[in-house]
């Protein structure tokens, strides 16, 4: 039966070959959670501005070229050599002399730079060791860093079924996920590395935990996790896409008495954030074609598909996904 324990080198050829090989799939994946990196650059403009960032599991970097305006350096790694050349060449056409690409392992990542804030986008939910993150932080972060993490989570309606599936069985419910990272576990993990929450959980993918990206997440998941576990099962996919049509119609009208009591902010982009992508320049000038121009332009395009995010204490733990936020040496827990 397949499971979702792997190894270090099962992930990587589960990247290689079914997340980053198509790079408009990849693309097409990514933009689901696009608004994450806006919500970051919003609430933590005054730890990123002038700063030395570094971007951990980077992709195709658009979080680098994001912060890149306000930062004074920033460098992307990712393990996946074909994300860092897409990465590479978005810097080139952009012009930009202030990011730095590498294709590495964080567990093998050294530098003379010292980073003051340590971003992990939708990563440390794929590592099998998150004890490797912090021995790298150990190497490279400045002595007040900061590290920004965001993962998905599990405690909503699609959670209670992606999650419970995972939990109950251990089917392999992702492709690349090897743990479901809940807050408790993060606060636990990163105060004995020495660091200490530095905002509360911020709460992100309202549509995906409730409505109807959840929905469709779930009843296209399903069919290929059991096609996966080689079990005999009687599913009834009729009757259960109904139920779950009914479970995220309310959970719909959740979102909406979310928005009334103003327990739900609209994601908007940092301050005069555009796309920098020029698909004709692109075509004509760098030699892109045109397809695949136009889906970079997609990827750094500053709109969001599923566009509320959460700082309420108790609605941002129900977020699809969840921004954490540690600073080594910071003990007033929850001051800001």
């Amino acid at each position: 039966m397949v499971s979702n324990k792997r190894s270090n080198s099962e992930i990587l050829a589960k990247y290689e070959t079914d997340v980053f090989a198509d790079v408009g799939l990849y693309i097409k994946e990514k933009l689901k959670a696009r608004g994450i990196h806006d919500v970051i650059c919003h609430e933590f403009g005054s730890y990123l501005a002038g700063k030395n960032i570094l971007d951990v599991g980077c992709g195709l970097g658009r979080f680098s070229f994001i912060t890149s305006p306000i930062a004074n350096y920033v460098v992307g790694i990712d393990f996946v050599s074909s994300a860092i050349d897409e990465a590479e060449c978005l810097k080139r056409a952009l012009s930009l002399d202030n990011i730095s690409f590498f294709c590495t392992d964080m567990q093998y990542f050294d530098i003379d730079t010292k980073f003051d804030v340590i971003v992990l986008s939708g990563t440390l939910e794929h590592l099998p060791d998150a004890t490797v993150f912090f021995d790298m932080v150990d190497r490279v972060g400045a002595d007040s860093c900061v590290i920004i993490s965001d993962s998905p989570s599990e405690f909503n309606f699609r959670g209670a079924i992606h999650g419970g599936l995972w939990k109950a069985f251990d089917w392999p419910m992702t492709k690349t996920d090897v743990k479901i990272i809940e807050p408790q576990w993060m606060d636990s993990l990163s105060v004995a590395h020495g660091f200490q929450p530095l905002r509360r959980p911020i709460g992100t993918l309202y549509s995906r935990a409730f409505g109807s990206m959840g929905y469709q997440d779930i009843i296209n998941r399903i069919p290929k996790v059991l096609a996966d576990v080689s079990i005999d099962l009687s599913y009834h996919p009729d009757d259960f896409n109904e139920w779950s049509a009914g479970l995220f119609e309310i959970g719909s009208r959740l979102l909406d008495s979310f928005l009334i009591e103003g327990k739900l902010k609209t994601v908007s982009s940092i301050v005069d954030r555009t796309n920098p992508i020029d698909v004709e320049k692109f075509v004509h000038t760098f030699g892109f074609e045109k397809v695949r121009a136009q889906k970079l332009f997609h990827y750094m395009d500053p709109t969001f598909d599923d566009p509320y995010y959460s700082t309420d204490e108790f609605v941002a733990l129900l977020g699809g996904n969840i921004i954490y936020s540690y600073q080594r040496g910071y003990y007033d827990k929850y001051l800001r």
